[in-house]
């Protein structure tokens, strides 16, 4: 240390106003539900977190990764069903209209 650096000396702690016992066991109860909370999460996590160390990533990029690989396969399918949905209305519509299919999308 050099001569110019000062010292602040903190008071001690039994100088601080200590919590009633009543705010103290709200506080261990707010305490106990977060930690719950964290631990839940963390194991939502394990998965994510196995493949992150097995791979060498972070668990961020893992995440970012899945959303990518749900989105490439969801979108296409989304596709698919609405196709199939069409399709499925054209069909329905020649039975009733007793027209081809094409006329019925027309119309």
């Amino acid at each position: 240390m050099t001569a110019a650096t000062t010292i602040v000396r903190q008071p001690a702690l039994a100088s601080y106003p200590q919590p009633t016992p009543t705010a103290r066991a709200a506080l261990q109860v707010e305490k106990a539900s977060v930690d719950g909370e964290r631990r839940k999460v963390e194991g939502d996590l394990g998965p994510v977190r196995y493949l992150a160390t097995l791979i060498g990533a972070s668990d961020q990029d893992i995440l970012r990764w899945f959303i990518l690989a749900i989105a490439m396969l969801l979108g296409p399918a989304a596709v698919l069903l609405l196709l199939c949905a069409v399709e499925k209305r054209s069909v329905h519509l020649c039975r009733h209209s007793r027209t081809s299919p094409a006329n019925a999308l027309a119309g």
